[in-house]
């Protein structure tokens, strides 16, 4: 914990004061345009540089035995060392004054303006707040105020308890969907060196600090933002712009979509072609927070533009591993179509599990809170006639049947004699694969998938 005389000890450093020179060099500006698959020309002397994009100059200068274990630097500047040890962007307030230029020669004052200790539902949080002022040949350009924070470490194999995102606002008239990937948060990690780890570490950023994948740059999220209002409002100028980081933005399950968009176009597809989703997640949800999971999910699908009206027609599949789960929803398979013909309907059937009357809640689920031999056979036989009425909506048959999943963590064996291969008929053929997992909703034992396809992949990493 930090004490009150520890946090008098910082606040005895507020007004401290550096500054340094730097030129906007092209370089730079160049690298970020093109690591974020920007469309306009070159920049060159003379063209302004866009707002936000300050972060690729006054880059911080620290040797490796400057830094951290996490790779953040000990001493930041006018920020003293902190008794706490994970650091994350908290948010800034800049105003500009006048734009900078490609080969302008600036001055950075930077000002320790507060030092503040909070106490939350995450812990002990200590607010670093900087003043900068940048000024270039016709005097100040921008102002800046920019705050930090700094939080309790984790211990090993907790979960990091920042708030949760959230869901972005329906009602807006601009949208655009950006994939924040591994590859885009190394070149921009690189292009700031900021050595953080949890932006390009995934080790780091999920055992160590608690996180459920790679951490996205506060500044490179404002950074987006801010380009999209410029290419949202031509011919109109940003005087000044808020940004306050809630919640860590993250790649979890998302990340595994990008993996599906570089597979498809590698594979000459478009998003269109998805037609099945497995994801794999830590414990089963609450009925709650299930629909808030959808939610987030419909979104992804929304911005690749899959949906059907209201409708979602992408088969899914998720299931919680009893053994090895991950930390949060990630991807663990996807279906997609490829061009041509087949002698036979190729379908994928999605999961299903023994609820109901999903409107009922824990009562609509069969034999709920019941796991005797002869409870789990009649989910099976409830299971079995969804899969049996969508194997025939999709004009499938058994006989065309590749893959028969069963999700269970209690024995299968006697569900598989008397409930599965009756009606499996040939495609009992190939076995049944059992999956130690538990739906994803709390009170549901058991659950199963079909698929019929041609071929089967299996990537590599």
């Amino acid at each position: 914990m930090t004490t009150a005389l520890a946090i008098e000890d910082l606040r005895a450093h507020i007004g401290r004061r550096l500054s340094g020179t730097d030129v906007i060099h092209p370089g730079p500006a160049n690298l970020l345009r093109l690591a974020l698959g920007r469309p306009d020309a070159e920049l060159r002397p003379g063209d302004a540089l866009p707002p936000a994009w300050l972060a690729l100059y006054f880059l911080p200068r620290f040797g490796p035995d400057e830094l951290r274990p996490d790779g953040s630097p000990r001493d930041a500047g006018v920020v003293p060392a902190m008794p706490l040890p994970r650091r994350m962007f908290a948010g800034e307030s800049v105003r500009f004054e006048r734009p900078l230029h490609i080969g302008d020669t600036v001055r950075r004052e930077t000002e320790l303006a507060d030092i503040s200790v909070r106490s939350g539902g995450t812990g002990t949080l200590v607010f670093a707040t900087v003043r900068i002022r940048v000024f270039g040949g016709d005097g100040l350009a921008v102002e800046e105020e920019r705050r930090t924070v700094f939080r309790e470490e984790i211990k090993p194999g907790e979960r990091n308890q920042a708030p949760r995102r959230e869901p972005a606002p329906a009602d807006v008239p601009w949208r655009r969907a950006v994939t924040a990937d591994p590859v885009l948060l190394f070149r921009y990690s690189a292009l700031t060196f900021n050595s953080h780890r949890i932006h390009y570490d995934r080790a780091w950023a999920m055992d160590t600090e608690g996180y459920p994948g790679l951490v996205v740059h506060g500044p490179l999220t404002t950074t987006l933002l801010i380009d999209f209002a410029r290419d949202s409002n031509p011919g109109r100028t940003v005087h000044s712009y808020v940004t306050q980081a809630r919640a860590p933005l993250l790649v979890p399950w998302r990340d595994g979509f990008a993996r599906i968009d570089r597979h498809l176009r590698e594979a000459g597809r478009p998003r269109a072609a998805l037609c099945g989703i497995e994801l794999r997640s830590r414990e089963p949800f609450s009925f709650s927070g299930f629909d808030e999971f959808n939610e987030d999910y419909r979104s992804l699908l929304g911005e690749w533009k899959i949906l059907m009206g209201d409708d979602n027609p992408i088969p899914r599949t998720n299931v919680c591993p009893s053994s090895g789960a991950p930390r949060e929803p990630s991807l663990y398979a996807f279906d997609y179509t490829a061009a041509g013909t087949t002698p036979a309907p190729t379908f994928i059937v999605a999961g299903a599990g023994e609820m109901r009357e999903r409107g009922k809640g824990a009562e609509g689920i069969v034999r709920h809170g019941d796991t005797s031999p002869a409870a789990m056979r009649e989910k099976a036989r409830f299971v079995m006639s969804i899969m049996q009425e969508r194997l025939q909506g999709l004009g499938g048959t058994w006989d065309r049947v590749t893959a028969i999943d069963v999700y269970a963590v209690r024995p299968i064996d006697e569900i598989v004699h008397h409930e599965i291969l009756p009606h499996a008929g040939p495609a009992a053929i190939h076995g049944v694969r059992w999956f130690p997992s538990l739906p994803p909703v709390q009170g549901l034992e058991f659950e199963l998938d079909l698929r019929g396809v041609a071929r089967e992949l299996f990537l590599a990493g």
